[in-house]
């Protein structure tokens, strides 16, 4: 942590997901999910490792049971529950770092999952694939009692599990804790508004 009236500079950082698709529209998983492994060998995490080995991103142990890989500069590719595939940004100081690191990660993976006959989409929600048709790729504990809690509410916990793509902006306020603390309760009426 930061010693008592330590400040801190500006930051910036963003995690992205992405649905990986074939380019006829149907979902790909990762290979050994829950559910029948695809006959045609479409396989995101075969995509995700190839890809990773051509541009030297160094592949973890994951913390739920799929591999992870970490770019050069310190960003991280890694699975969500419904098969998504997340690229978390290394924390940069400005927006064109931000833009350099990111868009370097999304062309080549865009680029290599093409070479393979895939896609990856960026949207919400995956608009095509019915809730019946998709699996929770994610088999630890947290996600399955997860999943268990949203099932006695209805199908939309479900759904946010397995078909959300979400983009989220992490910003680091200049100055001593307390006043990030302070401008991020300032700003949520905006962002509830929003």
């Amino acid at each position: 942590g930061l010693a008592r009236g330590a400040t801190t500079p500006w930051s910036i950082g963003l995690e992205i997901e992405f649905m990986p698709l074939a380019t006829a529209g149907e979902p790909v998983w990762p290979a050994g999910s829950e559910g029948p492994d695809r006959l045609d060998g479409l396989d995101s995490l075969v995509a995700v490792r190839a890809c990773a080995r051509r541009h030297g991103w160094v592949e973890h142990a994951g913390p739920y049971g799929l591999a992870a890989w970490q770019t050069p500069d310190g960003g991280w590719l890694t699975f969500e529950p419904g098969g998504q595939l997340e690229y978390a940004s290394p924390v940069c100081p400005d927006l064109d770092a931000l833009e350099q690191c990111t868009r370097g990660v999304l062309l080549r993976l865009g680029e290599d999952f093409a070479r393979r006959g895939l896609r990856l989409l960026a949207r919400g929600l995956d608009p095509r694939t019915p809730l019946c048709d998709t699996r929770r790729v994610l088999t630890a504990e947290r996600y399955l009692r997860q999943e268990q809690h949203y099932d006695r509410r209805g199908v939309e916990g479900r759904r946010m599990m397995r078909q959300s793509l979400a983009l989220h902006v992490n910003v680091g306020i200049p100055g001593l804790p307390s006043d990030g603390w302070w401008a991020a309760n300032a700003l949520v009426p905006a962002l509830v508004a929003i």
